[in-house]
C-alpha cells in the first residue's frame, strides 16, 4: 500500500484543456520556450486512492486524466496521447498481474507504462515485460514521483540550468567536506528528509542549516571517504531529480556502493528541499 505521508484527499479541478492533447515533446515543439507539463493517465479503481493520487500528481504539476478500469483506460488512450499510463489495480497473483499488464502494454504502445503493485516483483521482471517501472510494497510517494520523472527523462529547461549546476556543486562539496560552501547553496529554512531505506542517517525531517550540519557530521562519522557521483539530472514540474551513486570505504577497506536518487526543490537558485533515497546494489 502507498504511504500517504500526511496528504489529505480532496477533490481536484480537472486539468486545463490546453493539456488535453499530445506528449510534452509535441507541445515543446510548438512552444520551444515553454515548459509544458507531461500528461499522465492514472488507472485507479479505489475511490480513496484515486483522490489521493490525483491530489499528489496534480500538486507535482502533471496534467492528469483518470480511468477507473483498464477498459476505460484503453478507450482514453485510443483518443488521446499520454506520456505515461500509471496503473494501480488489484490482481490475484504476480503472474496474473504481469500477464494483464503485458497485454495492456502491447495495446498502448508507444506510451510508457508504470505499475504500482502490492506484490513483490523484481525490476528485472518488469523490464522484461516492457514496463517503464514497477513499484512493489512498501510504496511511498517520493519514490513514485522520482520514478515518474526518471522514466519520462524530461530534459532540463534553460531556466533550470543554474539549478542543475547547484546540485552538482552541492554533491561535490559534500564529497570534499567543504561544508561552508555547501551551506551557501541552500536557503536558511532548508528542509531535508530521507526515506526508511535510505542509508543517510537523517531524522525523518530536518530543518535549517544547523540541523543539516549535525547530520553531515553524522554522515562523515558513519561513512569513510564518502564519494557521490551523479549519473543523470532530469526535470520535474516542481524541481529536479538527480540519479546518483554513493561510494564509501568499509572498516575492512572494501568499497561499498549504493545507487539512489534525490528529489530537489529550489527557491530561486538555492536548494530549499532535499529528499534522499538509496538502495544497496
Amino acid at each position: 500500500m502507498i504511504q500517504k505521508n500526511g496528504f489529505d484527499p480532496v477533490d481536484l479541478i480537472p486539468p486545463d484543456s490546453e493539456h488535453s492533447w499530445g506528449t510534452w515533446e509535441e507541445k515543446a515543439a510548438l512552444h520551444p520556450f515553454a515548459s509544458p507539463s507531461p500528461c499522465l493517465l492514472l488507472v485507479e479503481a479505489d475511490a480513496g486512492w484515486q483522490t489521493f493520487l490525483k491530489l499528489a500528481l496534480s500538486e507535482e504539476g502533471y496534467a492528469l486524466q483518470v480511468a477507473s478500469s483498464l477498459e476505460h483506460a484503453l478507450a482514453q488512450a485510443s483518443m488521446q496521447t499520454f506520456d505515461l499510463v500509471l496503473v494501480h489495480l488489484p490482481d490475484d497473483s504476480p503472474r496474473q498481474l504481469l500477464k494483464t499488464m503485458k497485454s495492456l502494454r502491447e495495446r498502448i504502445q508507444p506510451i510508457k507504462l508504470g505499475v504500482i503493485t502490492n506484490w513483490e516483483i523484481s525490476s528485472e521482471a518488469a523490464e522484461n515485460h516492457g514496463f517503464a517501472f514497477i513499484l512493489p510494497p512498501p510504496v511511498t510517494l517520493e519514490p513514485l514521483l522520482a520514478q515518474i520523472a526518471i522514466c519520462l527523462q524530461r530534459p532540463i529547461v534553460p531556466a533550470q540550468a543554474r539549478q542543475a549546476q547547484v546540485v552538482r556543486q552541492f554533491l561535490e562539496m559534500l564529497t570534499l567536506k567543504e561544508y561552508q560552501k555547501l551551506f551557501s547553496l541552500c536557503t536558511d529554512d532548508l528542509v531535508c528528509y530521507s526515506l526508511p531505506s535510505s542509508p543517510v542517517p537523517l531524522a525523518r525531517t530536518i530543518r535549517g542549516k544547523e540541523a543539516l550540519e549535525l547530520c553531515l557530521e553524522a554522515l562523515r562519522s558513519r561513512y569513510r571517504a564518502l564519494r557521490v557521483e551523479i549519473q543523470h539530472i532530469y526535470s520535474r514540474p516542481r524541481g529536479l531529480v538527480a540519479q546518483h551513486l554513493l561510494w564509501w570505504a568499509e572498516t575492512d577497506g572494501a568499497w561499498a556502493l549504493q545507487s539512489g536518487f534525490s528529489l530537489l526543490q529550489f527557491s530561486g537558485e538555492r536548494l530549499r528541499q532535499i529528499g534522499l533515497q538509496a538502495e544497496r546494489n
